[in-house]
């Protein structure tokens, strides 16, 4: 069904360069939509998908870590997203991913691990 996806498709057309110029308008458009959302999105959550948070879980998670003022504010945080049983090693998933993706080490993450992990 490759030909359904390629019918679809409204590149420039050489013939016709009023169709190409109105494509060019509608990127554009879609371009300026797309920014509006993302500002109006949390920082955080475009954080979480740049750092391939992909993942309903994962994204809630990383805002909670994230998110805390300190270790414990993080933990509170944590203790409150709901965790399916079969995706409780996500949290710790996460917290490891953030960890390895600082410059220094940063307490911080040794401080929230030994917190869940007891």
């Amino acid at each position: 069904r490759w030909w359904l996806v390629g019918s679809a498709w409204a590149g420039r057309d050489v013939a016709a360069g009023s169709s190409s110029s109105q494509g060019c308008n509608t990127a554009q458009n879609d371009a300026h939509s797309t920014v509006s959302v993302a500002e109006t999105e949390d920082p955080l959550i475009v954080l979480a998908g740049n750092l391939r948070m992909n993942t309903e879980v994962r994204k809630s998670l990383f805002v909670a870590i994230m998110g805390g003022q300190d270790y414990l504010d993080a933990y509170d945080r944590l203790i409150k997203v709901r965790v399916p049983r079969a995706q409780r090693g996500e949290v710790v998933r996460v917290l490891l991913h953030c960890c390895r993706h600082e410059a220094v080490f940063n307490p911080f993450y040794g401080l929230l691990g030994s917190r869940v992990c007891a």
